[in-house]
């Protein structure tokens, strides 16, 4: 479970809209805020609880919310 002050690693390289490197790959960066879906029981079948995920992150003096895929350590989080 990723949380703030936690340090995440970039995927890979980030640009900006205009065009200029955010980020590079390999590059640390701190964890502000991190926002999970709730969970809740399915309506096919409920008896299944489906468990929160981990929906985006808010990085420390960074502007904007960063999807999972863009770190290493939450790319694969199911």
């Amino acid at each position: 479970m990723i949380k703030a002050g936690d340090t995440l690693t970039i995927d890979g390289t980030m640009l900006s809209i205009s065009g200029m490197i955010t980020f590079e790959k390999g590059d640390k960066v701190i964890v502000e805020e991190a926002f999970y879906t709730e969970g809740y029981w399915s309506r096919l079948c409920p008896d299944i609880y489906i468990k929160s995920k981990l929906s985006h992150v808010k990085l420390v003096g960074q502007y904007g919310h960063w999807l999972p895929t863009a770190f290493v350590e939450t790319k694969n989080i199911k």
